[in-house]
């Protein structure tokens, strides 16, 4: 956990002036008890109060967001806006990362956090999370396509090429799949449809490890539960 005077800083969206100020006059509780002390160490489970009102901080932040089409995974507004503009808390919209990213022509679920921790395990190649798609397509796919998509499709690029890892495949009507990949590289859902003969026309994350879009719409947010966030830290 933070020390005390982070914690209410944060906490309280203050300057770190203000929040020493509070502390010193004894007008921050710690578990209904005053401490003068801006440097102590919290506890999970510690319980901080201003004027009888708990401070609602977390020490980070940890949110799935459901980014929108048009949206670019950038912290600044390039050709197309900032997905952080679909937050509007300012406060986490100064703290928060992306995890990854998703394509601007591309829909779906996204993290953010201000844990480095919990970006390097969710993004790391050796972690294995399986993400899952939803793909509309221009063309009928076939079951030899979904059966080479299964084993892995060769991706073919100027300087490189390389053999995708077998993705899981199902066919939905006879232009769309969810089709999921432990792996990310750039464009890769895309690359591997070409590399079967086709096109994406529509692109959404559904998942990623266990956790859904479940009951978000497209820019709404939530924060990760506890075993959510315990799910990729212990991966």
């Amino acid at each position: 956990m933070a020390k005390l005077i982070k914690y209410v800083k944060e906490g309280l969206n203050i300057e770190r002036k203000l929040a020493k100020v509070l502390i010193k006059t004894g007008q921050i509780e710690v578990n209904n008890k005053v401490i003068l002390d801006p440097a102590v160490n919290l506890k999970k489970e510690d319980k901080i109060s201003y004027l009888g009102e708990l401070i609602d901080y977390r020490e980070y932040e940890y949110l799935a967001l459901y980014k929108k089409e048009g949206y670019v995974s950038s912290r600044n507004d390039e050709k197309a806006p900032s997905l952080l503009n679909l937050i509007n808390d300012a406060r986490l919209k100064k703290r928060l990362k992306l995890v990854g990213r998703l394509d601007t022509d591309t829909s779906g679920l996204i993290f953010l956090t201000d844990d480095g921790d919990f970006i390097h395990k969710v993004t790391s190649p050796k972690k294995d999370i399986e993400k899952v798609y939803y793909v509309e397509l221009e063309n009928k796919i076939t079951e030899e396509d979904i059966e080479k998509l299964k084993q892995g499709v060769l991706i073919r690029e100027r300087n490189t090429e390389y053999l995708t890892k077998p993705a899981k495949c199902k066919m939905l009507t006879e232009k769309s799949i969810l089709l999921g990949i432990a792996e990310g590289r750039h464009h890769q859902v895309k690359k591997m449809m070409r590399a079967v003969g086709n096109e994406v026309t529509l692109l959404k994350r559904e998942s990623i490890g266990p956790v859904t879009l479940g009951g978000l719409n497209p820019g709404e947010y939530r924060n990760l539960t506890e075993d959510e966030v315990k799910y990729f830290k212990n991966n």
